[in-house]
Formats: C-alpha cells, structure tokens, sequence
C-alpha cells in the first residue's frame, strides 16, 4: 500500500509563502491603503473609485460628531419607575430621545416573564414605521441603548399570564420621558 500524499517541501513552503507575501502586499497597495486611508502611491484607488470609499469614513464621522453634539439637548437624568401591568394585558412605555443620546437602561418584573418588544419610531414618520431592537419572553432586560434617530424609543410589554405583575423600569441618559400608552 502507497501513500499518495505527499508532504510539502521546504522549497514549495517557502515558494508558496513568498508567493502568498507578494499577493497580499498587492493588495495592500492597490485596494487596502486607497480604500481605508486614502492613500494611493499608484493611482489604482482613483481608477478603481476606492479613495471615495475613504472620504466617506470621513464623512460618517462628522454626522456622528453632530449627532452627539444634539444627544445634550435633553439634560442627563436618571429615573425608577414602577409600571403595574394586568392580567392578560399589554402597554407601551416610551422615552423621547435625540439622535445619538444614550440611555442605560433595566427592567425587571416580578413573579414570572413577560413578552417584550423594545422598538423605536422616527419622529414625524406617517407610515407606522418602527424598528424593533430586540424582541423576547422573559423576567428582565438591560444594556446602553444608543438611538438612530429622533423620536420615541421604548417597550412594549404583554402579560401573557392569569397573575398581574409589576414592572420596574430603571434609566439613566439623555431622554425625555413620554410615559405610558395602553
């Protein structure tokens, strides 16, 4: 019986490897540099449109900038709130917020879970949009919302159990509290 695989030799390794460093070294100067720094030694990144690609990582940056700037209209706050919700039943709460303001946010409820969906709604939108930011069943939720755009940001809970329960909602950022819709 013959073994038909064969292993590499040293020649062929280092063959493939200066190869492979030459490869990436192309590339690096042809696509990678135009394309991610806007630095173009042979002029390929203009020809191939790859310097655009740049300046508009530039451009991202700027609308951030203003987008954080807004997020200090509404003053830092902090809030607990406790929220009761029927049997069976099911309400919204929102927060106003500004384009790039945070919201640390926890929920909590005791004596069993709830369906959730935490979403937010485009200011002045008339189609019904929202995007839903995560959606689940269960007894909590928290982490550091950043919002997309400006307008209502927040959860809708539904009581899908015979018990009712009470919901304990705590917030720290920049928002501005819209309150509860059933």
């Amino acid at each position: 019986m013959t073994d038909d695989h064969q292993l590499l030799s040293t020649k062929n390794l280092l063959r493939g490897t200066v190869a492979a460093a030459v490869f990436a070294g192309i590339a690096l100067v042809t696509v990678i540099l135009p394309a991610e720094y806007e630095i173009d030694p042979l002029g390929t990144g203009k020809v191939l449109g790859l310097t655009d690609i740049a300046a508009a990582v530039d451009t991202a940056d700027v609308t951030f900038a203003v987008a954080v700037e807004n997020s200090q209209a509404f003053p830092e706050r902090e809030d607990t709130i406790e929220i009761p919700i029927a049997a069976g039943k099911g309400l919204e709460y929102k927060l106003h917020m500004l384009p790039g303001a945070t919201v640390q946010h926890e929920w909590t409820v005791d004596g069993g879970e709830l369906y959730y969906d935490f979403h937010g709604e485009p200011q002045g939108d008339t189609t019904g949009y929202y995007e839903s930011f995560a959606i689940a069943t269960s007894s909590g939720m928290s982490g550091l919302f950043y919002a997309p755009w400006e307008g209502s940001h927040g959860w809708y809970w539904k009581n899908k159990t015979d018990v009712a329960m009470t919901i304990t909602l705590k917030l720290k950022g920049s928002y501005e509290i819209k309150g509860l819709r059933q």
